[in-house]
């Protein structure tokens, strides 16, 4: 599990991501045919071709199965009655599974 965090000391946003959340379906993504078109890759970028070299670099991506997804928001409100706020370092402690948020 993770989390991209945005706010400040007022509020806190931590947008919440885990491995498992995927739109479509499961597939390795490899293609078969890729390694084939490498040397045709390094050549094209050797000889300065990057508009070549690209169309080809895209020819060796697998197939498009699915987009990582958000799990969702989790919003923190702080109430610090106007007064200067010390940098907190906090942890939330899960089953097996530590995350931790702060300013080094």
């Amino acid at each position: 599990m993770g989390a991209m965090v945005f706010g400040n000391v007022h509020r806190e946003r931590l947008q919440l991501n885990e491995s498992t959340l995927w739109s479509g379906y499961p597939d390795a993504g490899n293609n078969p045919e890729g390694p084939a078109l490498l040397p045709q890759v390094r050549k094209a970028m050797s000889e300065g071709d990057y508009l070549l070299a690209t169309a080809l670099w895209s020819k060796m991506q697998g197939p498009y199965s699915a987009r990582y997804l958000p799990m969702g928001d989790l919003f923190l409100e702080f109430d610090h009655n106007n007064t200067p706020s010390p940098i907190i370092i906090g942890s939330l402690i899960l089953p097996q599974r530590s995350l931790w948020s702060g300013i080094p």
